[in-house]
């Protein structure tokens, strides 16, 4: 039961539902990426959707994402420093 729930795909959420309380839990987001920046192979970008926005991190991304780029997010929530963002297991722009 337990390796057949890492395939499942989560539900969307709206950002600005996003909340401490979901810290290790697995979301997808939809926004456009704002603030997008790459360092050492690491993609770093704010995703902005109708209810807020959040900072999603990408550490082995081969993706190419640009300013303005509409994309879907699926992660894993985690708070770092007090703040909370997105550590994605998949970006595919729409």
């Amino acid at each position: 039961m337990y390796a057949s729930s890492l395939y499942l795909e989560p539900g969307t959420v709206d950002i600005g539902n996003i909340d401490e309380s979901q810290a290790g839990g697995v979301v997808e987001v939809k926004g456009t990426a704002l603030n997008v920046s790459k360092s050492s192979g690491h993609l770093f970008m704010d995703l902005k959707g109708s209810t807020g926005s959040i900072l999603v991190v990408d550490f082995d991304s081969e993706a190419s994402i640009n300013e303005g780029d509409r994309i879907d997010v699926i992660g894993n929530i985690e708070l770092y420093e007090g703040k909370i963002e997105i550590i994605s297991r998949r970006i595919k722009k729409n």
